[in-house]
């Protein structure tokens, strides 16, 4: 993380088939898995500044309920949607949208 990046929230979660780590930052939204039985190894699958996240909402289906953000732009993830499943997922979209309002609010003002 950069030195004024700081974590907002933080959570299990899974992108697709894959079960990593959820994390905002007031600068980006992280996805993160580790590998490894002796060694642990994080990878970082998923890095979007929020500048790049378009739209943020929470799809509930019969199964289950799920993140779903759009991202365009430099440093997007190259598809149009992403869905994350995640304990608490209205908490996790009213989070994302009060960082994403912030960080906007920063860079107008030339805090970047």
């Amino acid at each position: 993380m950069e030195p004024d990046e700081r974590e907002v929230l933080c959570a299990p979660a899974k992108l697709r088939d894959t079960h990593g780590l959820l994390t905002l930052t007031n600068r980006r939204l992280l996805f993160t898995r580790t590998s490894g039985l002796i060694s642990k190894k994080g990878f970082t699958i998923l890095d979007l500044p929020l500048s790049t996240i378009k739209d943020v909402w929470v799809d509930h289906s019969f199964t289950r309920s799920r993140v779903v953000f759009v991202a365009q732009g430099e440093g997007g993830s190259g598809e149009p949607r992403t869905e994350i499943e995640v304990h608490l997922p209205d908490k996790w979209c009213s989070m994302i949208s009060s960082q994403i309002s912030k960080r906007n609010a920063e860079i107008e003002k030339g805090g970047i």
